[in-house]
């Protein structure tokens, strides 16, 4: 008969099926916390002036729509009134920017449910960039970069921990190193040993320690993390700082971060003034006043350079 085991597969798996589960969690456990902050940045990146009585058009939803797919739209429904939906592209038409002129809007919470078709007069189309390119790709690759140099330097670090191997020639031979192993390590100042006691001879050693590049590594993981904050138009200076930068590369360095920077803001605004004309509200975007340490904007240290 056979007996069901009452115990969790974690528990009976043998050592090296646990370990393979123990490497998965410390790398989830770098990943995770990585993603977290850079995505939460960026959804937090903007703020929008919305009609304050409207509860439908909240900035929330905007930015998670253009985070995750890159574009979202607001419809001015008949009875429903002005609300953020995702859409599809209903027949392929479109205007001659490549804009949809009729749309299927769609339930931001549930994609399969759709709200109404709206043509091009009830809708304005909110694009996170030119090419309507989520962010989150973005993120998501460097996460998995940086959050793989951060498993290398755990790794290297705990390597250093690991043992001199010592081979002796017989038994007695063992008993003796490990006694004297034992002394060293409770801090004895003198160990005594037999006139007879010859390590040089009896005794072979090998150190499998990995040789120490964690510092190196940081300093990859660093310029990793630089890049991303450029990708996002964040200045990165005081990430990235290296002896010796010229004002010249710097200058460039904030160019292009200016230049990441209005990709994004830049369609933000666009879609506001169409939201002007076409529904007659009061809507705008802007940066938010961001006031950490290191991840100032480039407008605000623009005279510093």
């Amino acid at each position: 008969m056979m007996i069901k085991n009452k115990y969790h597969s974690f528990l009976t798996m043998s050592k090296n099926g646990a370990l393979a589960w123990e490497d998965l969690f410390t790398a989830l456990g770098n990943f995770v916390p990585v993603y977290v902050q850079y995505s939460n940045l960026c959804l937090n990146f903007f703020e929008w002036e919305l009609p304050v009585e409207n509860q439908q058009l909240n900035s929330d939803f905007i930015e998670r729509l253009l985070f995750y797919k890159g574009r979202c739209a607001i419809i001015n429904d008949k009875t429903r009134g002005l609300m953020v939906v995702d859409f599809q592209n209903i027949g392929g038409w479109s205007n001659i920017f490549g804009y949809p002129t009729k749309i299927q809007a769609r339930d931001i919470f549930d994609y399969n449910k759709v709200i109404g078709e709206y043509e091009n007069d009830n809708f304005v189309v909110i694009t996170n960039n030119k090419m309507w390119y989520p962010t989150n790709i973005t993120v998501l690759k460097y996460s998995i970069d940086i959050s793989d140099m951060l498993d290398a330097i755990n790794l290297n670090v705990e390597s250093q921990k690991s043992p001199i191997i010592l081979q002796a020639a017989d038994e007695k031979q063992k008993l003796t190193i490990e006694q004297i192993a034992d002394k060293i390590e409770i801090g004895e100042r003198y160990i005594f040993a037999k006139s007879d006691f010859r390590p040089e001879s009896q005794i072979s050693s090998l150190n499998i320690a990995a040789p120490y590049v964690a510092d190196r590594l940081n300093d990859l993981q660093q310029k990793k993390t630089a890049e991303l904050l450029t990708a996002l138009g964040i200045n990165n200076e005081n990430i990235n700082k290296q002896s010796g930068i010229t004002p010249d590369e710097v200058n460039a360095n904030n160019g292009l971060i200016k230049l990441n920077f209005d990709t994004m803001l830049i369609p933000r605004q666009e879609a506001c003034d169409e939201l002007k004309r076409k529904f007659n509200i009061d809507v705008w975007c802007d940066v938010k006043d961001f006031n950490t340490v290191g991840l100032s904007l480039f407008n605000n240290n623009e005279s510093e350079v």
